[in-house]
């Protein structure tokens, strides 16, 4: 019975994992239908404890969140539907689609963090309840349910369902269509369940379901699967652009001429003309008014600038490595990529078209990515659903765990270990000024709560146990709520909103050196940004001062974390940029300006900022 032996392998995690934890409700997962019935609440929970903590709290962080919920801002201020703005400006980053979810957001909790997150949030849970659905299609509820439980504990999973971009509804239309297509093409089974009786681990005799698979039926020519298909490449083009498209379709091109090549698909199940026609009108009813409104900038700026430049020009002229995605993975898919190598076992020896279908998928990313010059780790985020899936199928045969792949699980947990050992150490000795000390060792003690948990997660599916479980969930949950907290608490935009709100009104902000996005969003206020200090001596900048307030937030030092790693082979610590001799020479007295100091989310450096006041500004006269 398959589900007897879902994994086989002798003891530990191998062999007991089919007695998942939370032992006595989970005992009723034996029986399919039940589990079938509930899962959708316990992935909820499993959610609300690894996508939830510290969102309330945590600020806007790295450069795309703050543009994108300022952007949503500015549409809603002007009444604008069809194209997004930020800082006044056209912003041709991305389609609407996360403007609109946004905009419902703020409208029903108001313009904060929260409400900016909440769709990325809320696609995060739609993915592990997609993953299921496409897992019992694909295997049984029980492989299914663990692959939704293995996206929501997945760190890169955790840190973009936090996240104010698009990443999680384009990775969510991405799962819709992979399952439409599959039921597309390979048709629908009717799944009936018989009943067997199997004996205990105390020996006593009990009764479970067994699903059984009748013959597959064909599908109608317009089934709702059709109707899925194409509307998901509509609507995750709106997400976010042409990925939509190029997932899936390297998917099937490597399922049908590389890993499945002997084996023909009826790919004219797939109505591609008929599809593509419905897939492009959802398209053109937002993009043929924003082609018109801005005068085809849109497609050129939007796609020549931020899609095809982005292919052969590295972002912010980052190194492009070859490797690059494999090793991310080690980051992005933990704790989960330390079970890979067993997974690869099982996937060898179970081999099907599923397996090649979900392999096809899981590489498609890497390939695509592998070729493009901008790298950043969740690019391959569209192909995790099919890794999770893979790494639980169910297993036909008894696998015995080969020494090789306890040894990956323990290295691959013993390197970060190692890691996490020595960034603790780095930050613990490092001898920082000022009163915030105490709040970044409260955000690493929290990191290494989250860490912790994370690792518990795997290690109680290796070795099963409800409190570690149950600790590991809360792990998580305690541990990126007090990260959220502490770094609100060193955030410079969120300690900046005191001086807005004190500003006189019409009050002109200049950000000098230091032109994070974040700025705008806290400020509520449009900003002009500099590249150095001359820029706000100019005839022009001193006109515009005479005729309104002016306010300026500088960047003077910066300090990377790769400074401070020097110091571990005894080098000094010294800032990165040092603008202090520019400041000096500009004629700004140490008594006419306020100083800052705080963690730059967008660039994870330290920064001591430049406050100056617009009633402080240097030169201003009364009549």
């Amino acid at each position: 019975m398959r589900s007897a032996v879902f994994y086989s392998a002798k003891g530990g995690f191998w062999g007991k994992l089919h007695l998942f934890p939370l032992k006595t409700f989970i005992r009723q997962f034996a029986n399919e239908s039940f589990l079938k019935r509930w899962a959708w609440l316990v992935l909820l929970i499993v959610a609300i404890l690894t996508l939830t903590g510290g969102v309330f709290d945590l600020p806007l962080v790295d450069r795309d969140e703050p543009r994108f919920s300022q952007a949503t801002i500015e549409m809603m201020e002007t009444e604008q539907w069809v194209i997004p703005y930020f800082n006044g400006e056209y912003r041709f980053d991305k389609p609407p689609l996360t403007y609109w979810w946004m905009r419902v957001n703020y409208w029903i909790f108001g313009t904060t963090e929260f409400a900016a997150r909440l769709h990325s949030l809320l696609a995060g849970y739609f993915c592990a309840l997609a993953i299921f659905g496409f897992g019992c299609r694909l295997y049984d509820v029980r492989a299914a349910f663990l692959a939704g439980l293995g996206w929501l504990t997945c760190l890169q999973v955790m840190i973009h369902s936090r996240m104010a971009v698009a990443d999680m509804p384009l990775v969510l239309a991405i799962i819709l269509v992979q399952w439409a297509t599959w039921e597309l093409l390979k048709g629908r089974r009717k799944v009936t369940y018989e009943k067997h009786e199997v004996p205990t681990e105390g020996g006593e005799i009990r009764e479970i379901e067994v699903p059984r698979q009748d013959p597959i039926e064909p599908r109608g020519k317009f089934s709702k699967w059709f109707f899925v298909l194409w509307f998901s490449m509509g609507l995750g083009f709106l997400a976010k652009g042409p990925l939509i498209f190029a997932v899936p379709l390297l998917s099937w091109l490597l399922w049908r001429w590389v890993f499945w090549r002997k084996h023909k698909q009826p790919w004219g199940k797939l109505q591609l003309l008929t599809g593509s026609l419905i897939a492009l009108f959802i398209v053109a009813l937002w993009g043929l008014p924003a082609l018109v409104e801005t005068s085809g900038a849109f497609w050129d700026r939007g796609m020549g600038e931020h899609v095809i430049e982005r292919g052969y020009k590295s972002f912010n002229d980052r190194l492009v490595l070859p490797i690059y995605y494999p090793l991310t993975a080690f980051i992005s898919l933990m704790p989960w990529i330390a079970f890979a190598w067993w997974g690869y076992v099982k996937m060898r020896r179970n081999w099907d078209e599923r397996a090649a279908f979900l392999l096809s998928w899981f590489i498609a990313p890497f390939l695509i990515f592998t070729f493009y010059s901008t790298q950043l780790p969740h690019y391959t985020l569209p192909g995790f659903a099919a890794f999770f899936l893979l790494l639980f199928m169910p297993s036909k045969e008894k696998i015995e765990t080969g020494k090789w792949e306890k040894r990956f699980y323990w290295i691959v947990n013993g390197v970060w270990i190692v890691v996490l050992g020595a960034i603790a150490y780095l930050v613990l000795t490092q001898n920082f000024t000022g009163p915030r000390i105490g709040t970044l060792r409260f955000i690493l003690a929290c990191a290494a709560v989250l860490w912790l948990g994370l690792l518990g997660v795997g290690y109680s599916f290796r070795k099963p146990s409800v409190a570690q479980m149950v600790f590991a969930l809360f792990a998580i949950y305690f541990g990126t709520w007090g990260m959220g907290k502490g770094l609100r608490d060193v955030s410079p935009a969120v300690a900046l909103t005191h001086f807005f709100e004190d500003a006189p009104e019409g009050t002109q902000w200049r950000g000098v050196i230091y032109q994070e996005p974040s700025l705008v969003f806290y400020s509520g206020d449009k900003w002009k940004f500099f590249g150095h200090v001359a820029g706000i001596q100019t005839e022009q900048a001193m006109l515009e001062e005479a005729q309104a307030p002016t306010g300026v937030i500088g960047l003077e030092m910066e300090w990377r974390l790769e400074d401070f790693a020097k110091t571990l082979i005894g080098q000094p610590l010294s800032p990165r940029v040092d603008h202090s001799a520019e400041w000096e020479e500009a004629g700004y007295e140490f008594d006419e300006v306020y100083y800052m100091e705080g963690v730059n989310m967008a660039r994870m450096s330290w920064v001591k900022l430049i406050i100056i006041p617009p009633e402080e500004r240097p030169g201003d006269t009364a009549e």
